[in-house]
């Protein structure tokens, strides 16, 4: 459409302009200044991942966090967990009816502190854990080895993918698994949230119903914000709820 232009530089900053409407200057990291009436920040967030040899290089191949996004295609697999042992059980709750054979790697986690916050969360979790038959391995990794690739190695209907990994451990011998989920925080991916004084909470941009932000007139879309926007369709929901508000907004200050 006419009305939209791409521009491919970085944004460094957003300042509001003072007036009767909501106004900002936006500058790129060439010194050009944009104005504009709305802002949409679609900026997204980033993994934190541990410098784990083979953890970031086969992210989201075979190893992933969303257990509905990518679980089924590896279902029925043997399937390992990674994170802090008071995460295991909320992972084999989430996943217990895709796997039977789990083994949660807690990574050293397993400790008298580490226990008690897991019975925080649930007092009766190694219960759980057992009646689950989920094996608990408090070995430190050393590096994750790729054995297969799934995106080459498919079931005959091709609504199957099998991984394979090798995971090394600082002692001991290492253990396959085909699918690994994992536990682990993010951060926004861009300054400018933080630069604009943005209210985030829990690493996100905290939004009204209408994907509004504190500042008015702008707004925030994806995973970047707070109204749990973790896969495609949800932030593609989200982006069109905000233009959709701001459009009816135009008119007014806010």
């Amino acid at each position: 459409y006419p009305t939209a232009h791409f521009s491919n530089e970085t944004v460094e900053s957003i300042v509001p302009i003072d007036g009767e409407y909501t106004a900002f200057t936006v500058t790129d990291g060439t010194g050009k200044s944009y104005t504009a009436r709305k802002i949409v920040l679609g900026t997204g967030v980033r993994d934190i991942l541990p410098p784990t040899p083979g953890l970031r290089e086969n992210w989201g191949k075979g190893i992933f966090w969303c257990p509905w996004c990518d679980g089924y295609e590896h279902r029925d697999q043997p399937f390992g967990m990674i994170g802090d042992i008071s995460d295991m059980l909320g992972n084999v709750l989430e996943t217990h009816t895709q796997y039977s054979d789990i083994i949660a790697f807690v990574n050293g986690s397993q400790t008298a502190e580490g226990e008690a916050r897991a019975a925080e969360k649930y007092p009766d979790w190694e219960e759980q854990l057992a009646a689950w038959n989920t094996t608990i391995d408090n070995r430190t990794i050393a590096s994750i080895e790729r054995l297969e690739d799934g995106g080459d190695n498919r079931g005959e209907n091709g609504d199957q993918q099998f991984d394979k990994f090798r995971l090394h451990f600082t002692t001991g011998d290492p253990v396959e698994r085909n699918a690994l989920m994992v536990n682990y925080p993010t951060e926004q991916a861009s300054p400018l949230p933080a630069k604009m004084g943005l209210v985030i909470v829990d690493d996100k941009i905290n939004v009204t119903a209408a994907m509004r932000t504190s500042e008015e007139g702008v707004f925030a879309i994806g995973d970047c914000n707070s109204d749990g926007s973790t896969n495609v369709p949800h932030a593609m929901y989200s982006g069109k709820k905000a233009a959709v508000y701001l459009h009816g907004m135009l008119p007014y200050s806010s």
